[in-house]
């Protein structure tokens, strides 16, 4: 009897010995879900009271990043001449291009005529400085190169939509119908006085200029549009979908061709091919309404691809400054980081996701190193500076920017009572 009693006396001291320790583990577990609760709202607090950044509530202090725009025109000035518009220097006249984009983009803003004289200036000098058959000369190259075409076609029916002045739609369809200057068996080529090249994101830059031109003029014809159903599937040859990968051109299935057998492809790929899928993934966004329209078939094809290109391009990413390796000159590239900040908002937006820290580090980094004359560094933490390497900023910004505004705008219309 003395030992089923000390045997049900040693049951109860277990029994009790487990409830303690349940109680214990049951009040720790208790104190982490309330530190983590108080954490994730002072990191909410971050976005929508220091950075002010939050896409599900599309809150930004805009006037900050409007400053740094207004400071970076006043530098953008300091470069005008009466030549070619603005310094002649390597990237010209592409990045003609993208102050123009800045332009448009401060008139849509204010509507003020300085802006809208000082678009019309920039688009006169990328009609002064074109070729008789609609194509650009590189400056950094001795050729021509479509996606001068691409860019500068969208530019001209950008205007032409807020402007409703046909003569850039008139510019526009010259442009976009001379990509076939450099439509080579099925694809675009880049011509150089030592031969030709290609590149993906060329194709599909001008796939989706050529759909949001068909939408906008509401006829295409038939060689366009076979033309850009061509340019689409080429330009994917360089995607992997088994890891949402993609290649910025074709030397990366060529180049080390015998080793492919014996290497994963991920040796291939780097940081630069990554910022250039995020810009080509902009693109698509931006013009999904149009592409949706005139190549319905395609649009399911790639729409349904993009969160895992999306996360295929995080992976290469230098997470600490949202940005990329671009090239030597910018191995920790900042005007990168508003393409990074376009990208990611527009894919935000798209599909529900939250890549906040992203858009947060990517605006900081951009603010950080804007030198006081008003032009940005070109590598985080040096002080190397080129119109070449910050004019990305003057284009992607101040769209990212309006585009908040926009989004932010439409939903107080839609929440009122």
């Amino acid at each position: 009897m003395k030992y089923k009693l000390n045997r049900i006396i040693t049951m109860n001291n277990k029994l009790a010995n487990i409830r303690c320790k349940i109680i214990i583990c049951a009040l720790v577990i208790l104190i982490i879900s309330l530190y983590l609760a108080v954490n994730i709202n002072k990191s909410d607090s971050v976005y929508n009271v220091d950075n002010n950044v939050s896409m599900n509530s599309t809150i930004i202090d805009t006037s900050r990043y409007w400053n740094s725009i207004h400071l970076y025109e006043k530098f953008i000035v300091s470069l005008e001449n009466n030549k070619y518009g603005y310094e002649y220097n390597e990237g010209y006249p592409l990045y003609l291009g993208t102050i123009a984009s800045m332009y448009l983009e401060l008139y849509r803003k204010y509507r003020t005529d300085y802006y809208r004289n000082k678009l019309e200036r920039v688009l006169r000098y990328i009609i002064q400085v074109k070729n008789a058959d609609w194509t650009w000369n590189m400056s950094s190259f001795a050729g021509t190169n479509s996606l001068y075409n691409s860019f500068f076609g969208k530019i001209f029916l950008d205007v032409y939509r807020e402007t409703n002045n046909k003569i850039y739609l008139d510019y526009a369809e010259k442009t976009i119908k001379s990509l076939d200057k450099f439509y080579v068996k099925q694809r675009l080529v880049t011509k150089t006085n030592n031969g030709e090249y290609e590149t993906y994101n060329p194709n599909f830059f001008a796939f989706t200029t050529i759909a949001y031109y068909c939408d906008l003029t509401s006829e295409c014809p038939e060689n366009l549009y076979n033309m850009a159903v061509n340019l689409f599937k080429h330009s994917l040859r360089g995607y992997h979908g088994s890891s949402g990968l993609w290649d910025y051109d074709s030397l990366s299935n060529t180049k080390y061709r015998k080793y492919l057998k014996k290497l994963p492809h991920q040796l291939f790929y780097n940081s630069h091919d990554a910022f250039y899928s995020m810009i080509l993934l902009s693109s698509f966004l931006e013009n999904k309404k149009s592409i949706k329209k005139i190549f319905p078939d395609l649009y399911d094809i790639f729409y349904s691809e993009i969160p895992k290109i999306s996360n295929g391009v995080k992976k290469y990413m230098l997470t600490d400054i949202a940005t990329f390796n671009y090239d030597s000159e910018a191995p920790r590239c900042v005007e990168c980081c508003a393409d990074t900040a376009l990208a990611f908002y527009l894919i935000d937006k798209e599909f529900g996701t939250n890549n906040n820290p992203i858009i947060s580090n990517a605006l900081a980094v951009i603010i950080k190193n804007q030198d006081n004359s008003g032009v940005y560094y070109k590598s985080d933490g040096e002080n190397g500076v080129l119109l070449w390497y910050s004019d990305n900023i003057a284009d992607k910004l101040p769209r990212l920017l309006n585009e908040m505004e926009t989004s932010r705008c439409s939903r107080c219309h839609d929440n009122r009572p």
